[in-house]
């Protein structure tokens, strides 16, 4: 018998528990705290602002301290409020779910549209994986800022909607991009109730 020390696995207490979910936790209580304070426009955009700041800790804390979950990759997309829907249809292909949807799938003859795979080329580190990315989450407050004024105490009202314009655009983008997923998705789903 050897004496090999086993490595143990994590207990569902403990994946709650994890650094980046904890940070979830807490985007979601700045969301919600956020709403709560609409009719105050700088305490709404204070608060939204480092909810988005936080979203890119949760997986970069993740990788840090080796807190990977299936919870935890579930918890980060339920917090971005509409981009559930993809996630669910993202969920079958792993953790690879960018790769997965940026290549072609020979087998299942499942190809993505090129402006697909633009977008999510380097896993969004490309100047158009930015456009789309800060579309999703700044076209929201930018929208809200307008709308109460904050934006007219520093800029023109042509900038203000010129990067309205260029939100919009990205976040057209994105959303073209979610759908593909998700069509993906019931597609693959269907499929795999015709297999057996």
């Amino acid at each position: 018998m050897s004496l090999k020390t086993e490595r143990l696995s994590p207990t569902r207490m403990d994946i709650l528990f994890y650094v980046p979910n904890i940070i979830g936790y807490v985007r979601l209580l700045l969301l919600i705290i956020a709403f709560l304070l609409m009719e105050n426009p700088e305490g709404f955009v204070l608060l939204y602002s480092f909810s988005i700041l936080l979203d890119f800790f949760d997986g970069w804390t993740a990788r840090k301290f080796n807190q990977c979950s299936a919870y935890g990759a579930w918890w980060g997309w339920l917090i971005v409020s509409i981009e559930w829907i993809t996630f669910v249809g993202n969920h079958q292909a792993g953790s690879k779910w960018r790769e997965v949807h940026a290549k072609a799938n020979p087998q299942k003859q499942i190809s993505p549209p090129e402006f697909v795979q633009k977008i999510m080329a380097n896993g969004f580190k490309t100047w158009r994986g930015a456009w789309v990315i800060a579309g999703l989450h700044i076209l929201p407050i930018w929208i809200y800022a307008m709308r109460n004024g904050i934006t007219d105490l520093f800029l023109p009202n042509f900038i203000n909607y010129g990067v309205a314009i260029i939100l919009i655009t990205g976040r057209v983008q994105c959303l073209a991009c979610e759908m593909w997923c998700i069509q993906k998705h019931v597609k693959e789903l269907l499929e795999e109730d015709t297999d057996k």
